[in-house]
């Protein structure tokens, strides 16, 4: 669980409501839970929708964060 480093204006995680600090700590697609490996693919695979728990100031949030294709 490492804390958010940076998000980048007008990316999917800006749009989510991410912010610096937040941690996030759970992923899953459609109710299924992912290992890093598979998250990662996902974050690449443009149409997706990952939902993510983020702690922010002890209180946690799902966030659910669209995926697109990268330019």
């Amino acid at each position: 669980e490492e804390p958010v480093i940076a998000v980048t204006p007008a990316s999917p995680g800006a749009e989510a409501g991410l912010a610096t600090g937040d941690r996030i700590v759970d992923w899953s697609v459609k109710g299924e839970t992912l290992g890093l490996i598979a998250m990662r693919r996902r974050l690449h695979t443009p149409g997706e929708r990952l939902d993510l728990v983020v702690e922010r100031a002890g209180a946690r949030r799902v966030a659910s964060v669209g995926t697109r294709e990268r330019i």
